[in-house]
């Protein structure tokens, strides 16, 4: 088991850079009735808070926020998803600094080759594959190991989710914005061509969380109201819409018990954390994502209560396990085939990865590994190391 320590919260800026004041696009706040950012007409406006996430999975590196609030990154190199400036090394078991970021990050994200960075000033930074959620408005797969601006962000930036060659953002104002590959209706605009500049998910709802499939070709987001929205592939019934066909516009989750606060999105299934505290998940249940400790029915299983989750204030899914944090610990369940959540069976139902008394900040989850932030930083990862992306197993940023 994990002994001590991507999920968007807003609580645990301590841990990163210092909050700083919250972007405004149009440079004050909104007039009552006003649209927001291209919200629902008539709807007063709303501010996201901007996540402070200080530490953030991908596929095959994780990424963190360090004591000066500054960006460091370890596994994977080999598309520049380290963030230093070249493709050397090719593999850091040692969290290395990202070129030009060494403070006022507020929030990281992950993808399989790439990683964003979040700035006080509500600005995004990307490093990586192009491909895998567009880095400055490519359209081919072109590897940049140096951060760049993301095109079509602006600088009213809340949150970034990395799906499967795309990726989604929410801005402060409420929005939704994609971009990538589009082919499986996964950028939420209602065509299934790829955009490499960010465009808006075609809903008027005002938006306060995203998420993009880890691994997968799908995204979902929750809504002002407490809903939950989900758009892309749906094979395996993860938009949670009865039935399993694509659908490249958003739709509303049905099933849900309690109104939903923030989402996240695993290969084929997503959770929702819920308003009292539970959390609920739908879609596959072939590695045991709805946390019963077997493989369930393959797929189109509706929202579930995870058994035994209570007081969540965080939740994480990596592509066929998931977890969630409260008071302090950290539970985890699903796919165990590489250890990601404990020594033992393969699958595994709701397990204690870190219990309360540690006292565990954050956790994210990547393809199949799960990393846990504690007190003064310190930091322990678990799963597929295999380029690294675990790092040396325990240190501290």
């Amino acid at each position: 088991m994990l002994a001590a320590a991507c999920v968007d919260r807003g609580d645990v800026g301590t841990f990163g850079a210092e909050r700083g004041p919250d972007p405004d696009p149009d440079g004050g706040p909104a007039a009552e009735g006003a649209a927001p950012d291209g919200g629902e007409e008539g709807a007063s406006a709303i501010t996201v808070a901007p996540s402070s996430s200080p530490l953030a999975a991908g596929g095959l590196s994780t990424c963190g926020i360090d004591a000066n609030g500054g960006a460091v990154c370890w596994g994977d190199n080999q598309h520049g998803a380290l963030g230093v400036g070249s493709f050397e090394p090719m593999t850091s078991a040692q969290p290395l600094a990202v070129k030009g970021l060494t403070k006022g990050v507020r929030s990281v994200a992950g993808g399989v080759f790439a990683a964003c960075a979040i700035l006080v000033d509500g600005t995004a930074r990307c490093w990586g594959d192009s491909l895998f959620g567009d880095i400055d408005g490519t359209n081919s797969s072109v590897p940049m190991p140096m951060p760049h601006d993301k095109t079509g962000l602006s600088n009213y930036v809340a949150r970034i989710g990395f799906g499967t060659s795309f990726a989604c953002a929410l801005t402060t104002r409420g929005r939704g914005k994609c971009w990538g590959f589009g082919g499986g209706g996964q950028l939420g605009t209602g065509a299934t061509r790829d955009q490499y500049i960010a465009g808006d998910v075609a809903t008027k709802e005002q938006l306060v969380d995203i998420a993009a499939s880890m691994g997968g070709l799908f995204a979902c987001a929750v809504t002002r109201g407490g809903n939950v929205l989900c758009w892309g592939q749906n094979s395996s019934g993860q938009l949670g819409s009865n039935g399993t066909t694509d659908r490249p516009l958003p739709d509303a989750v049905t099933g849900l018990d309690a109104a939903a606060v923030s989402v996240a999105c695993g290969r084929e299934y997503a959770c929702a954390r819920l308003v009292d505290g539970g959390v609920a998940c739908w879609g596959s249940d072939a590695k045991g994502q709805l946390g019963r400790g077997s493989a369930g029915p393959g797929k189109a299983n509706p929202p579930t209560r995870i058994p035994g989750v209570s007081g969540s204030t965080a939740i994480a899914a990596g592509a066929e396990h998931a977890c969630a944090l409260a008071g302090g610990q950290v539970v985890c369940w699903g796919s165990n085939g590489m250890t990601q959540i404990a020594t033992g069976a393969s699958l595994l139902g709701v397990t204690e990865v870190v219990p309360a008394s540690v006292g565990a900040v954050a956790v994210t989850a990547g393809l199949e590994h799960t990393c846990v932030m504690g007190p003064q930083r310190a930091v322990r990862c678990a799963g597929d190391g295999s380029r690294r992306q675990t790092g040396t197993g325990a240190f501290s940023l």
